[in-house]
């Protein structure tokens, strides 16, 4: 048997092929791309390759390898952008804006809602819930079996105003404020009186 044709023996030792990833955009830029750790520490570690702690040491270089690099390069390409928007937008003539126009809305004055309010009805009264001359009003149109819309002033926001203009309207703001077929009749004793009279019922048929 011939031994020349025999390869020399050599001994075997644990070898790992190189993670190192080279971009185009690093070869283009002559950047060494990602190279792990490990790549410079020679002879492999036994341990390190039957337990894939190489696997997780590339991973996680690589991790931080992108966040450093790539994120850092997106960062600088948006920052261009936004310089070269902002440049464009200076640059472009500024377009004339026409000013909004300015609605003013009028508000119905409160001498008009007292108007609005009394011909809703063929009595309308202007009270307060715990006024003594108002409750007597109410029943006595109630014994009559007239209906009556009540303005409570004392459960509305406007209220007060709402008095002080009636007092403009009939010269006093003593309550209730009585208006039968939208003209103002008084208080409680100038009901009184109308009834005593016989006024009155003529006054609610016309």
């Amino acid at each position: 048997m011939h031994m020349k044709n025999l390869a020399k023996w050599t001994r075997t030792v644990p070898t790992t092929i190189k993670d190192s990833i080279v971009s185009s955009h690093a070869r283009a830029n002559n950047e060494k791309g990602f190279v792990p750790s490990y790549e410079n520490e020679g002879r492999p570690n036994m341990y390190f390759l039957l337990n894939f702690e190489y696997r997780r040491i590339w991973f996680k270089e690589r991790g931080q390898y992108e966040k450093e690099v790539y994120t850092k390069k997106e960062m600088m390409k948006e920052e261009s952008k936004i310089k070269r928007r902002y440049v464009q937008r200076m640059m472009m003539p500024k377009r004339k804006e026409k000013p909004l126009p300015i609605i003013k809305l009028k508000r119905k004055s409160m001498l008009n809602n007292i108007k609005d309010l009394i011909k809703k009805d063929t009595v309308v009264m202007f009270s307060k819930t715990h006024n003594t001359d108002c409750k007597k009003v109410k029943d006595i149109f109630r014994s009559m079996n007239v209906s009556v819309m009540a303005v409570e002033l004392d459960l509305i926001t406007d209220g007060k105003e709402m008095l002080n203009t009636l007092e403009q309207l009939t010269g006093a703001r003593t309550l209730p404020r009585i208006f039968i077929k939208g003209e103002c009749i008084g208080g409680e004793q100038e009901l009184q009186n109308l009834i005593d009279e016989g006024k009155l019922k003529p006054m609610l048929k016309k």
